[in-house]
């Protein structure tokens, strides 16, 4: 079993404190130093507009200003993280942004805004064709969106928000679901106001994505693709047992993938726009690099850094 060192994790914190934007940075000196959640929620505030929803490059691939609904569920996302309740005006903005642009006749919100085209943005979201490879917006982004939501809605299922649940759910269930969709889906899966009958329809849909979508082989890890430790981030991950062995190793690819920078880098890229490409591939950089330290610790895979006391299996 492989270990990150105690000066590989210092090389990463430097990485975040330094070079990653001020709100990896800030997640990071909450989740490893204690410090203070305020920073962090402060530092997504420069990422929402004056409708509530959220843009700026918060998704680093999307480089409009102009708020969407991917953006906005990672926003609902880092706030439930660091603590925001319900009425803080960024999480109470965000939630009235949602059910404002929610489309009524298909319980859908369009994954990206609309002037996309206008701004730098890697090939994958541009207008063209976009709602057809997304699937009509039916699982990705929606169960992610949804997933944000019903952290801050304790009675979804009274409200506007639970027949859109029901959809989606339902969504999840009836299609094959790709590595994107089941990411979206285990976001919903892991949201604590999701009914416990919706959860367990939820569960089965991603096990039964997770075991065709994820490669156990490490001769397949240095692509991009859906690694175990991508849906099983921690031990007590609801996926977890169908991976449990390969987590272990991939855990040490993990290790041995970090940069001399102290980043881990994405696995992906957009030639287009390479001056914003640079930009955003820092921005990941940061993205990733306390996604994998966060794993790591979870896992007990870094020295001197004691793991997390685990978090009761949904």
């Amino acid at each position: 079993m492989t270990l990150l060192a105690h000066d590989a994790y210092q090389r990463a914190a430097r990485f975040l404190v330094e070079r990653a934007r001020p709100l990896e940075a800030a997640c990071f000196r909450h989740d490893f130093e204690g410090a203070p959640a305020a920073a962090g929620i402060e530092a997504l505030r420069a990422f929402q507009n004056d409708d509530g929803g959220y843009g700026h490059g918060l998704e680093p691939d999307v480089r409009t200003p102009s708020s969407g609904a991917l953006a906005t569920g990672v926003a609902l996302q880092r706030l439930a993280e660091l603590g925001a309740g319900a009425e803080h005006p960024q999480v109470a903005a965000a939630r009235a942004y949602l059910e404002r642009t929610l489309d009524p006749d298909r319980w859908t919100w369009r994954v990206v805004p609309d002037d996309v085209d206008a701004y730098p943005h890697a090939p994958w979201w541009s207008s063209e064709g976009l709602e057809e490879r997304f699937g009509g917006f039916q699982a990705n982004p929606r169960a992610a969106v949804v997933a944000g939501l019903l952290h801050f809605e304790p009675a979804a299922e009274e409200g506007w928000l639970g027949p859109v649940v029901e959809a989606t759910v339902r969504t999840l269930e009836t299609r094959e679901l790709d590595m994107h969709e089941l990411l979206a889906a285990l976001k919903l899966l892991e949201a604590p106001g999701l009914p416990v009958g919706s959860r367990a329809r939820v569960r089965s849909a991603c096990e039964q994505a997770a075991l065709r979508s994820v490669a156990t082989d490490p001769a397949s890890w240095q692509g991009y693709g859906l690694q175990p430790l991508d849906v099983a981030t921690r031990p007590g991950s609801p996926l977890h047992h169908l991976f449990a062995e390969a987590v272990e190793v991939n855990l040490d690819h993990r290790i041995a993938r970090q940069g001399d920078d102290g980043a881990w880098a994405p696995a992906w890229s957009w030639d287009r726009y390479p001056e914003a490409w640079e930009g955003a591939r820092r921005e990941w950089q940061g993205v990733l690099t306390l996604d994998a330290l966060r794993s790591l610790r979870a896992y007990d895979r870094i020295e001197g850094v004691p793991p997390v006391a685990p978090e009761a299996p949904l």
